[in-house]
């Protein structure tokens, strides 16, 4: 209801200065009056007209940022685009996570971390890391800047998304634990 109260508040006002035209045309005889009546039309109707060019220049100048709402953040100047899937997985954009570590996109991601750590971001043409994935790959590469990152991947980005998820009931976006995939059965010690 709250949604239609501007739609409601503008018929009336369209209503009034209509029903105030129409009586100065039959009962005050004729076309003067009703000329006279357009002042009125812009009494009722200035300030939903004023308001409403406000909200549109509101509108208009979000727009060009609404792809980036709530998928963008940023470490060293670099944009890292990370997508929520339907799911509540988060996928962070390989070329931005590998453009913090100097390095670039190749088909071995695609082939070390397979279908369920990398792949197509739904909705997007983009290829993503898993959450577990882009912290292993962070942890992988001898770049200065991994500690920092990987550092800032968890305190910025995850903890906040899983914080928002447990506050909402729902189970953590973690698909499994963070395991190495590559390392040997028989190092591990679980």
């Amino acid at each position: 209801m709250e949604s239609f109260k501007p739609i409601l508040n503008i018929a009336l006002r369209i209503g009034l200065a209509a029903a105030f035209t129409s009586f100065a045309y039959w009962k005050m005889g004729g076309a003067i009056p009703a000329v006279l009546s357009i002042p009125m039309w812009g009494i009722l109707l200035a300030k939903p007209i004023l308001e409403g060019v406000a909200g549109y220049y509101s509108w208009a100048k979000k727009q060009p940022y609404v792809p980036w709402q709530g998928r963008y953040y940023e470490f060293e100047n670099i944009h890292i685009r990370v997508f929520e899937d339907d799911f509540g997985h988060l996928w962070f954009c390989d070329k931005d996570v590998l453009q913090v570590l100097g390095q670039t996109v190749s088909k071995t991601y695609q082939f070390a971390y397979g279908e369920s750590d990398y792949r197509a971001i739904p909705g997007e043409r983009l290829q993503g890391f898993s959450e577990n994935a882009v912290i292993l790959v962070v942890s992988r590469i001898r770049h200065p800047s991994a500690g920092k990152f990987k550092f800032w991947l968890e305190r910025e980005v995850l903890a906040p998304h899983h914080k928002k998820r447990e506050k909402a009931g729902l189970p953590s976006s973690a698909r499994h634990q963070e395991k190495d995939p590559f390392r040997p059965i028989s190092a591990s010690k679980d």
